[in-house]
């Protein structure tokens, strides 16, 4: 008989994760806050599990860095020192996760947003990419750390979004 060795919880190997938090105006203080201390705890627990991880951040325009590496510390340090506060656009954020779900790397990637989702609802078009990378295995979270209610519509395009008032 063949002897097949179980895998254990450490041992498993799980997928790259892509992370995208809003700085736009109205996340200004504890939900910008909040949302920067949870990018740096996540980092920790994907750099010991040698995750790949791949930061956006978003306001008038987003913002982009890999922090699969070697270097991926210094970078998200580096990165979450810079504010990019204005306006808000969703499109562009959507299409920059979207461009890199296409990436070999981060094919695979789970994605979590951490906004209060105070955006337009994108465009038809990348709306159905964002299906067409549901129907692929690709899981869209949310977190609103703020209090108010964002647009509702993005209920019906992700997975999950949980607030936290």
């Amino acid at each position: 008989a063949k002897k097949v060795k179980q895998q254990s919880n450490s041992e498993h190997k799980n997928g790259p994760i892509i992370i995208s938090i809003d700085s736009s105006g109205s996340m200004g203080g504890f939900p910008f806050d909040f949302a920067r201390m949870m990018v740096v705890r996540i980092f920790e627990m994907v750099q010991k599990q040698k995750r790949p991880m791949f930061l956006v951040e978003f306001s008038v325009q987003a913002q982009y860095v890999d922090l699969t590496g070697e270097d991926g510390e210094e970078q998200l340090n580096r990165f979450l020192t810079e504010y990019f506060m204005g306006g808000t656009d969703g499109e562009e954020m959507f299409c920059t996760i979207l461009n890199q779900l296409e990436s070999e790397t981060f094919s695979n990637a789970d994605v979590l947003i951490i906004s209060d989702f105070e955006f337009d609802l994108c465009t038809p078009e990348t709306i159905e990419r964002i299906r067409a990378a549901r129907n692929l295995g690709t899981r869209f979270y949310g977190i609103n750390p703020s209090n108010t209610e964002g647009n509702y519509q993005y209920e019906n395009i992700m997975d999950s979004i949980w607030r936290f008032y």
